[in-house]
C-alpha cells in the first residue's frame, strides 16, 4: 500500500502512470506475479526519479529460489524509446516482465548495460578470468553489497580460502578514474585499500575487503576524525580536481529534486539552493586530498585496531570542509540520538591532528550536505522520507543561520 507522501508524489506525475506501482514493493511483487508467474517479495533498495521522465528502481526479488537483484524502469509516453532500446539490448533470460501500455519494464541486473561487469562476473568463465588477477579462488561465492541502477555495483567475493575481494562494477568510462583514486591514495599515511586488479572493457575494478568493525560511538568518531585530518594534511596531486562550481551544481540539482518531494516549500527551497551555491563561489579554494563522500559508513577499523578509509570511488582534492560536512549531514540524516555528540567527537578528533576549517567554510558545505542528502530517504525507499527531508532542510537552514549569528555550527 503507498504511503500517502508516495500516494500525493504519484498523483503529481501523471504522465508516468507506472510510479505507483514502483512506490508501492506489494503492488509491484503482485503486477510481477500476475505478469511473469513469479512469486517473491519486492525489497525496495534504490530509486532515480526524474519528474515528469521516468524513475529506476532497483530492488531483490526474494522468491522460494533465492534472491535476484532485479531492475524497475518506468517511463512517460515521451521517454517511451528508452524502453524499446532496453528491451532490444537486454540479454536472453534477463528479461522479467514489462507492460507497453503502462511503459514499465522489470529485468535482473544482467540487462543493465551501463554496467557490463555485472553480467562478467555471473559468466563462471569470465568471472575466474578476471579474478584470477585478484583471487586464488576462480569462483568464490558472491554476494551483493549495493546496486545503484546504471551506476554501481558493489559486491564481495569470499573464496574458500583466502583473504576476500571487493568487486565494484561501475561505468567503463569510470574504470581509470576509479582505480587512479585507489593507486593514488596508497601513497598517503592514512590507510586505504589495495587496487588488486582493473579491467576497462569490462567495467570492473577489484580492491581488499578490510576485515575490522564498524564506527558507532564516541570513540570510534574521534579516531575517524584523526584520520580524516592526516588523510586532508597529506598530498595527492593525481587526485581528479572537485571545484566549488561542481558542488554548487550538486546543491541546485538536490534543490529541484527536494523542490518536488516537498511541494509546499519549493520557492523557499529553490531560494535556499540559490543563496548556497552563491555563497560557495565567493569561498577562496582551498584543495586537499579528499574522500568525497565521507560518513562512518566509509570507515572501517581493521583488526590491528587502525582506522581504514574504504570506499574511494568520490575521491578528489576538494575543500577539507566538504567531507566533515558530508560526515555531519549522514549522522543527522540516521537520526540517532547521540548524534550531536558523536558530531562533536569527530571535530575534536580533528582538531587533534589538523586544523579545523573556518566557520564560514563549515556552515556553507554544512548546509550543501544537509540538503544534498535531504533526498536520501526518498531513494532508499524509507517510509518516512517525507518526514526526514523537512528535518534535513530545517537543519540546512538553521545551519547556516547558525554561522551568520555566531552559533554552535556541530
Amino acid at each position: 500500500m503507498l504511503t500517502p507522501a508516495d500516494a500525493a508524489l504519484a498523483a503529481r506525475d501523471p504522465e508516468l502512470s507506472a510510479l505507483t506501482l514502483l512506490l508501492d514493493p506489494a503492488a509491484l511483487a503482485a503486477w510481477l506475479t500476475q505478469r511473469s508467474g513469479l512469486v517473491g517479495t519486492v525489497h525496495a533498495a534504490y530509486a532515480r526519479y526524474k519528474p515528469g521522465t521516468s524513475c529506476v528502481l532497483g530492488f531483490e526479488l526474494v522468491t522460494p529460489h533465492g534472491v535476484e537483484q532485479c531492475v524497475a524502469r518506468a517511463y512517460t509516453a515521451e521517454s517511451a524509446p528508452k524502453l524499446h532500446k532496453a528491451v532490444r539490448g537486454a540479454p536472453a533470460g534477463s528479461l522479467i516482465a514489462d507492460d507497453v501500455d503502462h511503459r514499465l519494464l522489470v529485468s535482473t541486473a544482467l540487462a543493465d548495460r551501463h554496467l557490463p561487469g555485472i553480467a562478467v562476473m555471473a559468466d563462471p568463465s569470465r568471472r575466474a578470468r578476471f579474478l584470477s588477477r585478484a583471487s586464488s579462488d576462480p569462483d568464490p561465492a558472491l554476494r551483493t553489497l549495493r546496486y545503484n541502477p546504471e551506476r554501481r555495483w558493489v559486491a564481495v567475493a569470499r573464496p574458500a580460502t583466502g583473504p576476500s575481494v571487493v568487486v565494484r562494477a561501475v561505468r567503463r568510462s569510470q574504470v581509470g578514474l576509479v582505480a587512479d583514486h585507489y593507486r593514488t591514495l596508497q601513497r598517503v599515511r592514512t590507510r586505504t585499500p589495495r587496487l588488486l586488479a582493473a579491467a576497462p572493457r569490462r567495467g570492473l575494478v577489484a580492491v581488499e575487503w578490510v576485515d575490522g568493525s564498524t564506527v558507532d560511538d564516541h570513540d570510534g568518531f574521534h579516531r575517524m576524525g584523526t584520520a580524516l585530518a592526516r588523510l586532508h594534511a597529506d598530498t595527492a596531486p593525481r587526485l581528479h580536481l572537485g571545484t566549488r562550481h561542481d558542488h554548487g551544481v550538486a546543491v541546485r540539482a538536490a534543490g529541484r529534486q527536494l523542490a518536488y518531494l516537498l511541494p509546499d516549500l519549493d520557492a523557499e527551497v529553490m531560494r535556499f539552493a540559490d543563496l548556497l551555491s552563491e555563497r560557495m563561489t565567493r569561498l577562496a579554494p582551498v584543495l586537499c586530498p579528499a574522500h568525497g563522500d565521507f560518513s562512518a559508513d566509509q570507515v572501517v577499523v581493521d583488526r590491528a585496531g587502525e582506522v581504514v578509509l574504504i570506499d574511494l570511488d568520490s575521491a578528489r582534492l576538494a575543500d577539507p570542509a566538504a567531507d566533515l560536512a558530508s560526515a555531519t549531514a549522514a549522522v543527522v540524516q540516521s537520526g540517532v540520538a547521540a548524534g550531536d555528540d558523536l558530531v562533536a567527537a569527530l571535530y575534536d578528533g580533528y582538531a587533534d591532528a589538523g586544523r579545523l576549517p573556518s566557520r564560514e567554510r563549515l556552515a556553507v558545505y554544512g548546509a550543501a550536505h544537509l540538503m544534498r542528502r535531504a533526498g536520501e530517504g526518498f531513494r532508499r525507499r524509507r517510509p518516512d522520507w517525507e518526514e526526514q527531508a523537512r528535518r534535513m532542510f530545517d537543519r540546512a537552514e538553521g545551519t547556516l543561520a547558525a554561522a551568520r549569528h555566531g552559533g554552535v555550527l556541530r
